[in-house]
């Protein structure tokens, strides 16, 4: 049976030296996606690669795998108990809920900026240049389908667009 670990038990594990010593924070998520967002201190091996690179593990480590919303490590960490792995446990609501605990507004990302020069908010200066709008259909895709075609599209558009 799959066990889970909330957000603020892998926090709490991850405060505690010995603790984090002895645990291997599995991502199991497509190289794009974790381009995109990975819990810090986390080892990486794309779901379709685990089987070939289990031995890469140490079945002797507290495993908590993620992915971004839990399908794919439930899939993970049934993968690795049957191959051996006793001390399994997945990350519940992966990193889109990891994320809503840990999320920090920079500077950078605030929605109103003021340009001290002119005294211009950004959001004025955005209503004068002129937009274009790119749309991505995403329906029937599932859990990284999204992000890479995402991604694709990104790697279309001219550099500041987005």
């Amino acid at each position: 049976m799959v066990s889970f670990i909330s957000v603020r038990e892998l926090d709490a594990c991850l405060e505690e030296k010995e603790q984090k010593k002895r645990m291997t924070i599995l991502d199991v998520t497509e190289a794009a996606e974790r381009q995109v967002f990975s819990i810090p201190g986390s080892y990486h091996i794309p779901l379709g690669e685990l089987r070939e690179r289990i031995g890469e593990l140490d079945q002797e480590q507290l495993l908590v795998v993620y992915c971004a919303v839990g399908v794919r490590s439930y899939t993970g960490a049934r993968i690795l108990m049957q191959s051996g792995f006793s001390n399994v446990k997945v990350l519940e609501g992966g990193t889109s809920l990891y994320k809503s605990f840990h999320h920090k507004i920079t500077a950078s990302q605030s929605p109103v900026r003021e340009n001290m020069k002119s005294g211009i908010h950004e959001e004025e200066k955005m209503e004068k240049r002129e937009q274009r709008i790119q749309s991505l259909d995403c329906c029937g895709m599932q859990c990284q389908g999204p992000i890479m075609k995402v991604n694709e599209t990104l790697k279309t558009m001219d550099q500041g667009i987005f």
